[in-house]
């Protein structure tokens, strides 16, 4: 069932290429210029106010070797000089998304602490991963992980780490509202009911030019396009090796560990086996050695 205005008729041809499509999001998201656009999908996603907002991608070693895998490469914004988002579109299914998700986490956190910042006072990361697919057997389209965790009965604490999952596919299960502005963006991402598709098109501005910026990677030159795009991600890939390997950072060592701060690394590592992280994750995201986790429990 759908509630909002009837739909105006929209001519355009049926958009040939997908959104979901990791090179078109990227390029359209990530992209300098299109700042507001995913400025304005966090702010309804995570319900605050953004005043400032740097746009990039995350293309370190160890994205790198998921790239290879089968994964793709994030947009990575900094939320008002004080918060980490990392946002991630997923097609085909994986089994361990919600560890992934968790690692990653992790990883983001430990990485981008400064020489000598205490925990406190470290960036929160907020990981977003926008899904193509189903995980979890609650109604609702968008998760925060925490809620997950209370179900299960574990114990809630607090953490500079946060992880929301949106399953695109329910988005039209359940009776929704064209007049609001997250549903509007999520119809246009989930990109399966084009009537609906149509209706936020016609409903919201941002929209209408992202999907104008879409309708461009359709017709003659289309295929041009997107190739030039893929080589352009395909020689960051190549860059970031280069670095990697120069840099002596290969075999998925994660950039920026804590530099010879032993007293630092441990805190680290005690405040993130409070948040129940796995062990695993904690001693790839700080170095320590095993038997040194043991001695922190």
């Amino acid at each position: 069932m759908i509630k909002g205005n009837t739909l105006v008729n929209y001519n355009r041809n049926k958009i040939k290429h997908d959104i979901k499509y990791d090179v078109i999001f990227k390029n359209i998201f990530g992209k300098f210029g299109n700042e507001k656009y995913i400025k304005r999908i966090l702010e309804l996603i995570l319900k605050i106010n953004i005043q400032k907002i740097d746009v990039g991608h995350d293309i370190t070693i160890d994205k790198v070797k998921e790239t290879e895998k089968g994964a793709i490469l994030d947009i990575r914004a900094i939320v008002d000089d004080r918060i980490i988002v990392n946002i991630e579109m997923q097609k085909e299914k994986r089994g361990n998304i919600i560890e992934r998700t968790e690692k990653y986490g992790a990883n983001i956190f430990v990485r981008n602490m400064k020489k000598g910042e205490k925990y406190e006072d470290a960036k929160e990361v907020i990981i977003i991963t926008i899904l193509d697919y189903k995980i979890f057997e609650n109604k609702n389209c968008i998760t925060d992980i925490k809620a997950v965790l209370r179900q299960n009965n574990d114990i809630e604490v607090k953490t500079k780490i946060k992880r929301y999952f949106i399953e695109l596919p329910k988005i039209t299960e359940e009776q929704i509202d064209m007049e609001d502005e997250l549903v509007q963006w999520l119809v246009y991402l989930n990109g399966k009911d084009r009537r609906l598709v149509e209706m936020a098109i016609e409903k919201n501005k941002m929209i209408k030019e992202v999907d104008e910026q879409v309708y461009y990677l359709q017709g003659k030159e289309a295929d041009e396009r997107l190739e030039e795009m893929q080589e352009n991600w395909e020689y960051m890939i190549a860059s970031v090796k280069a670095d990697s390997k120069e840099e002596g950072k290969i075999e998925g060592k994660i950039e920026g560990k804590i530099e010879g701060e032993r007293n630092k690394t441990i805190s680290i590592a005690k405040k993130l086996l409070q948040m129940k992280m796995k062990k695993e994750y904690v001693l790839e995201a700080t170095g320590l050695k095993e038997q040194e986790l043991e001695n922190l429990v």
